[in-house]
């Protein structure tokens, strides 16, 4: 086989691997029902899913939307006695109604970066050119660089915060995206305040995923969470089942109703080894 066959071999299968059950491996854009929260019968969900072909139909790229009115987004580590472990299996997912990955770590699995959960600050601001996502206790979002989050924010106020980058829309971008290819797992808010988590299952550049966000999901926000190995996505409930699995991390973020029903789990512990 040439070079470029296997490639485009390799290729079709990262695009076809974990998809949403029911799909027979093929990527396809995802009906009304299913961008709805479900199968028939299925009430309408706080967070919607969707599977959206983008890069002319060839690239499938999984979307959560939801309003941070109406869902709590919350940190997630690994089990007691593991630093690293995959966001399905960290406490709290399982009653969550999605969770994907989060911020970079570090060599020795430490999470980088401001964290914070449940209102409660877990680990600092890191003197880096990222940017932050967070919400504040008014429950709205935001996307904010460094500078303009520790002179004009800080902690107080603030319900959930994580530190990462780069920027890739808005106040946070930065001057020049990588061109490099990797699967890719990014947050952005749009001009409503909507919230959209997007993850890639074929390496794509940070410069395609900041177009996408402006230009299909028409985010003015984006910032860039962990990729490549990290990227991964589990949805519960009345969301069409997705399933993508990846390697083990330092810590996720689960989403969950703030109404009554399922509900969040008290503010997590500190990763081990870090304190607040």
């Amino acid at each position: 086989m040439s070079r470029a066959s296997t490639l485009l071999a390799v290729l079709a299968v990262l695009a076809c691997s974990g998809t949403a059950a029911g799909d027979g491996g093929t990527p396809r854009a995802r009906t009304a029902a299913e961008d709805a929260g479900g199968g028939a019968g299925a009430g309408a969900a706080p967070v919607t899913y969707r599977l959206v072909q983008a890069g002319m139909g060839f690239v499938p790229v999984h979307v959560l939307s939801f309003s941070p009115a109406a869902v709590e987004m919350r940190l997630l580590f690994p089990p007691k006695g593991q630093s690293l472990s995959a966001v399905k299996d960290m406490p709290g997912c399982s009653e969550a109604l999605a969770c994907f990955n989060g911020p970079f770590f570090t060599t020795d699995d430490r999470p980088i970066g401001l964290l914070i959960s449940g209102g409660r600050r877990i680990q600092k601001l890191k003197s880096t050119s990222w940017g932050v996502f967070y919400v504040d206790r008014d429950h709205r979002a935001h996307v904010a660089a460094r500078s303009h989050y520790q002179r004009l924010v800080g902690s107080d106020g603030v319900e959930f915060a994580v530190q990462s980058g780069p920027g890739l829309l808005g106040g946070s971008k930065t001057a020049s995206l990588s061109k490099g290819l990797a699967l890719r797992t990014a947050v952005g808010i749009d001009r409503d305040g909507q919230v959209h988590v997007v993850v890639t299952r074929m390496p794509v550049s940070l410069s395609f995923l900041a177009r996408f966000g402006a230009e299909d999901l028409h985010l003015v926000e984006m910032l860039n969470l962990d990729g490549g190995s990290s990227s991964q996505l589990v949805t519960h409930d009345g969301l069409a089942r997705v399933d993508l699995p990846a390697a083990a991390v330092a810590a996720g973020i689960g989403l969950y109703p703030r109404a009554t029903g399922a509900s969040a789990p008290g503010a997590p512990a500190s990763p081990e080894g870090t304190s607040p």
